[in-house]
């Protein structure tokens, strides 16, 4: 058990993405930009985000994960909401983030809570899917 795990009784959020929600909105147009952002230097080569976006294929068993994020995921409740194209990827962490990224329709939504832990993350994983379905509609 870490120190801050320990100080908070066990209940530490200590994993998870700590920045302002402009930060981690800036990541993922750089990822929907393949690795660039307009008019700065090249901060990832192509060929890396693709792999870190792409669903990995040709496994025995079914896989809606990419090297570095998930993928438009396979069951119906999905973080995503229902509207993300397949050629989607993102993350639903346990502290109550959500960040994803349809290239085809180049959007990217970001959504940060305080924490979603035990039933309050499946509240949030319902509410983030209606979100996004609401952004993407509009």
């Amino acid at each position: 058990m870490s120190y801050l795990s320990e100080l908070y009784n066990g209940t530490a959020a200590n994993a998870g993405l700590f920045a302002p929600v402009t930060d981690v909105m800036r990541f993922m147009r750089l990822m929907l930009n393949r690795g660039q952002i307009s008019g700065e230097r090249r901060f990832y080569d192509e060929s890396a985000v693709d792999k870190f976006t792409s669903r990995v294929s040709g496994l025995k068993y079914n896989n809606s994960r990419a090297l570095g994020f998930d993928t438009v995921p396979l069951e119906a409740d999905r973080p995503c909401g229902n509207k993300f194209g397949p050629n989607s990827y993102g993350v639903f962490g346990e502290t109550g983030t959500m960040a994803w990224a349809d290239r085809d329709k180049d959007i990217a939504i970001v959504i940060l809570t305080n924490s979603a832990n035990g039933s309050g993350r499946q509240r949030c994983k319902a509410h983030f899917g209606k979100i996004s379905d609401a952004v993407m509609t509009a």
